[in-house]
């Protein structure tokens, strides 16, 4: 079968490729990655100084990361370090000890807690302090041992005891009371008793038995046989008081049947 002409035309011309065939195409192709280097870099700028210099706050994801211990530190090396008040030396030798022994017994006494009494100047020993300091209005710091248990006693000794009032007197002889006061030096005038009077007394029985309840039976006119006179006037419809008078003996005598005598 013959072999057509232009096939075999074609396959000549690719044999024969020039070689500024070939570079034609490879500067065409470097334009191409050229234009894509320059548009990467373009949007990488512009990602970055977004991220840099348009955020308000910490970037959710920065690029330069800070390890956490340096923020730490930072901030530790920033914040002002508080001061503690100096601890109070250790006691050295038994009188010392002995000496801060009474120191934690005369707190102990005043109610605050020092823990083991032990001649240590422990953390509650040091806080038992600070808060009599506070309470009382007592300067401690530069004390000694011993001024400052002098300290703490002499004010548990001002709290006990409460200032007494004094009171003056001047004596007064006996006689100058009654000079001043002659009649209450006097004595007294006794009151004349009643004398009991007989006719009082049979009136007395007498009502004592119709049931007017005079009282005691004297023979004397008492509150109790004033009102039971009353009341038998009252109940018999006669006139007059609480007093002993003839109507009063007429009217006992003609309801008992019986003459009212002493």
């Amino acid at each position: 079968m013959p072999t057509p002409i232009a096939s075999n035309q074609h396959q000549a011309d690719v044999g024969r490729t020039s070689p500024m065939t070939v570079l034609r195409h490879v500067v065409r192709g470097w334009s191409i990655n050229r234009s894509l280097v320059i548009a990467g870099v373009a949007l990488w700028g512009v990602v970055a100084a977004n991220a840099l210099f348009r955020q308000e706050g910490p970037h959710p994801a920065p690029l330069f990361e800070v390890a956490q211990s340096d923020v730490v530190r930072q901030d530790a090396l920033a914040r002002p370090v508080a001061t503690m008040p100096p601890s109070r030396p250790a006691a050295e030798g038994p009188d010392e000890l002995a000496l801060v022994q009474q120191i934690q017994q005369a707190l102990a006494a005043r109610g605050y807690d020092v823990g083991t009494v032990d001649g240590v100047f422990g953390p509650r020993t040091e806080a038992a302090i600070v808060a009599f300091a506070r309470d009382t209005g007592h300067e401690v710091r530069g004390l000694s041992n011993a001024e400052l248990l002098a300290r703490i006693t002499g004010a548990a000794a001002g709290a006990q005891s409460a200032p007494q009032r004094r009171v003056r007197t001047t004596p007064i002889r006996i006689d100058d009371l009654i000079a001043e006061h002659p009649a209450a030096a006097e004595p007294q005038a006794s009151q004349p008793s009643a004398v009991a009077d007989p006719l009082v007394l049979a009136v007395q029985r007498v009502l004592a038995e119709l049931g007017y309840g005079p009282g005691s039976i004297d023979g004397v006119v008492g509150p109790a046989t004033r009102q039971a006179i009353l009341s038998f006037r009252a109940d018999r419809g006669l006139a007059g008081g609480g007093t002993v008078t003839d109507d009063l003996i007429a009217e006992l005598a003609s309801v008992t049947g019986k003459p009212v005598v002493p």
